[in-house]
């Protein structure tokens, strides 16, 4: 069932929610992207005896769309999510995040410690690509924002095909522009902001919850030593290398996915 809410700063929230069984499953999708491109998943899982929840972030799919940049500081993705699952009553949970969704998991991490039942981070990173300081808020940037923040827009009015987008590289000029249109610009430019001076490696020592890293071994977004270094400071995770998967792994090689996260939920009896 696809439902919204008003969060906890009034902004409304879309997400959608499959309440059966006791362990919930929590997706979180990567920027520019939206909740469906878990389709498959939760369709796979919810057959496998999991409850399901996809969260269209802030500025992002069917949710509002903020015009100030606050609005987009990380821990208010984290706190969306954290408002969700306390209105839906969901207390044993696993999130699954690729790449920003990653992020977004280590950040729920940092606010609400060993909440979740378990972590399944993808092809994600703990600190702040080296490109996003060349966007840092300062100067043009700034004036930029101004300008921005004097535009209003509303959410997304149709989901997107990702299949559409299967095979795609991992830096694809065609979904990259797709992400970023189909967002906003603004949104999209904003959350990319709130990277600067991103560092979680304390945030990784402190998750005493089972952590599986699954990275693509042809990932040049966050490439295998990112995630070699959460596996190391995330103690007794489990880390799996997909050989042949680059960034898009979530949409290009769902079979290997899937796989890897059901053999991690049955090993620690999730």
């Amino acid at each position: 069932m696809e439902k919204k809410a008003v969060s906890f700063d009034d902004v409304l929230i879309n997400y959608r929610i499959r309440k059966r069984f006791k362990t919930c499953l929590v997706f979180l999708h990567g920027l520019g992207g939206d909740l469906a491109v878990w389709e498959k998943y939760l369709r796979f899982f919810g057959r496998k005896g999991y409850s399901t929840l996809a969260v269209d972030y802030r500025g992002h799919g069917m949710s509002g769309r903020p015009n100030k940049r606050h609005f987009y500081a990380l821990d208010n993705f984290s706190r969306d999510l954290h408002f969700i699952l306390e209105s839906e009553g969901v207390s044993d949970f696993v999130l699954i995040g690729h790449c920003f969704g990653g992020i977004v998991a280590i950040n729920f991490q940092k606010l609400f410690p060993n909440k979740a039942k378990a972590y399944i981070l993808i092809d994600t990173t703990f600190k702040a690509p080296t490109g996003v300081k060349m966007i840092a808020p300062t100067g043009l940037h700034k004036l930029l924002n101004l300008i921005l923040e004097k535009k209003h827009l509303g959410p997304m009015q149709s989901r997107r095909d990702f299949e559409a987008f299967k095979g795609t590289t991992c830096w694809s000029p065609r979904r990259i522009w797709s992400d970023i249109s189909n967002t906003s610009f603004n949104s999209w430019f904003f959350s990319f902001q709130n990277f600067v001076g991103l560092n979680s490696i304390g945030v990784l020592k402190s998750i005493k919850v089972p952590c599986l890293v699954i990275v693509g071994g042809m990932d040049t977004v966050f490439p295998i030593p990112v995630s070699r270094i959460i596996h190391k400071h995330v103690k007794h995770s489990k880390f799996a290398i997909i050989p042949e998967a680059n960034h898009m792994l979530v949409i290009n090689n769902f079979e290997a996915v899937k796989k890897k996260i059901l053999g991690f939920l049955a090993q620690k009896g999730l």
